[in-house]
């Protein structure tokens, strides 16, 4: 018999600040509370260094929407700080490091996408 896993995504970034800014707007909702929803965001699987904000590159960069190698070229130069997980391969990266020095930092496309229009700063 086949076994499923159950595989814990993260919820885009769209969605995870649309919440946060309902829940800014309730004023029935105390601080803690708040922030206790928003861990509950980045940490779906409970994990202490989802709670923290460190997701796995690979998961940083489709959320934040590089290429997975444009981040290791990013964490390679040291823009990025990562840390590898205790006994695991897994090396976690701060989301909203990446998704910050994405934004200031719009990359060129290349390859056969960039001629095609969509080759400007993505």
């Amino acid at each position: 018999m086949n076994e499923t896993t159950n595989a814990v995504s993260l919820p885009s970034l769209a969605t995870r600040a649309g919440i946060a800014a309902l829940l800014s707007a309730d004023s029935g909702l105390s601080a803690k509370h708040r922030a206790r929803v928003l861990a509950v965001l980045d940490a779906p699987d409970g994990s202490p260094e989802r709670a923290a904000g460190w997701v796995p590159a690979s998961v940083a960069a489709v959320q934040v929407g590089v290429h997975l190698s444009t981040l290791l070229r990013w964490m390679d130069a040291g823009k990025v700080h990562s840390r590898k997980t205790a006994g695991e391969r897994s090396t976690l990266v701060h989301l909203a490091e990446v998704s910050d020095f994405a934004a200031a930092h719009p990359h060129k496309r290349r390859g056969p996408h960039a001629a095609d229009g969509n080759g400007g700063d993505a």
